[in-house]
């Protein structure tokens, strides 16, 4: 069982981690979604990874009005280093994952904190409404939960959505935090890990709003993130079978590398052609 480890007093209970890089069109919504939570409790790090458009500023005017901001800055490094610095800098008990070109439903952090309160949980995502670039909807995803085979689904596809996720500090940080070898799906490798040893789940309810753009980083490294997917499994594989990890040259899961281990060029070209297609495939769930 996790033991709930309170923060001092004056500490916030929450901390919601957020990595911004050239994303000022969607910032301003995204840092008021959280601002205007049920739930106050929480300081709200936002690590700007070395932006040169007006990422910086949109978000130093915010952190003006609303102490709970907290400003990281860095030369441009990645999303990786990013998320591992704002969650190494995070105070709270629990640290809240959100992407700066999403929106956040008002009771989201309410309603996951009830939860981990209640439940023995190591990380807990939510189902998310998907929004076109003008934040029109598009559709609804409801992803599975624990008792749907969550932890065994997990092998097959990731079914948690990155920018709902909250999890224990203190978890993730025993799972050694966001992998760099495994590129555009550092989450995934990270939600493999803590399922080997913690529970896990997804609410049923809408936690956020998804937005679907040209510009996401999931859309332009669509074949890095499914080579980075199919070397998680592997790995998780090997784990399972308490064998060594496979070993990715120059810390990085490639086309390459799967070949060594097995996979066919076609299930990779596939897999990629799904992902182009679609944008969410990774989050698809039709379990309900």
């Amino acid at each position: 069982m996790i033991e709930a480890i309170k923060p001092p007093m004056g500490v916030p209970l929450v901390s919601v981690v957020m990595a911004i890089f050239n994303g000022h069109r969607y910032l301003g919504s995204a840092i008021e979604s959280i601002l205007g939570q049920s739930f106050s409790e929480f300081e709200f790090i936002i690590v700007d990874d070395g932006s040169i458009d007006d990422s910086l500023s949109v978000a130093s005017t915010y952190a003006c009005q609303d102490s709970r901001i907290r400003i990281a800055q860095q030369k441009h490094e990645g999303l990786i280093s990013a998320l591992n610095r704002g969650c190494g800098l995070a105070r709270g008990t629990y640290i809240a994952r959100f992407d700066s070109d999403d929106i956040a439903f008002p009771k989201r952090l309410e309603e996951q904190v009830t939860y981990f309160e209640g439940n023995d949980i190591a990380l807990l995502g939510g189902n998310i409404e998907c929004i076109d670039s003008e934040g029109n909807e598009m559709s609804v995803i409801e992803l599975p939960r624990w008792a749907d085979g969550l932890k065994d689904l997990l092998m097959v596809n990731n079914y948690i959505a990155h920018t709902t996720v909250m999890m224990r500090k203190d978890a993730f940080l025993r799972s050694g935090g966001y992998r760099p070898q495994f590129q555009q799906a550092e989450d995934y490798d990270l939600f493999l890990r803590m399922s080997e040893s913690y529970m896990i789940d997804n609410l049923p309810s809408l936690l956020c709003r998804y937005r679907l753009h040209d510009h996401q980083v999931s859309v332009e490294s669509a074949s890095q993130q499914i080579i980075s997917s199919i070397g998680a499994r592997l790995a998780a594989w090997a784990r399972r079978a308490n064998l060594p990890e496979p070993e990715w040259k120059n810390n990085l899961v490639t086309r390459e590398a799967l070949l060594s281990c097995g996979i066919k060029n076609e299930k990779i070209d596939l897999l990629i052609s799904n992902h182009k297609m679609t944008g969410v495939n990774a989050l698809t769930w039709k379990g309900r």
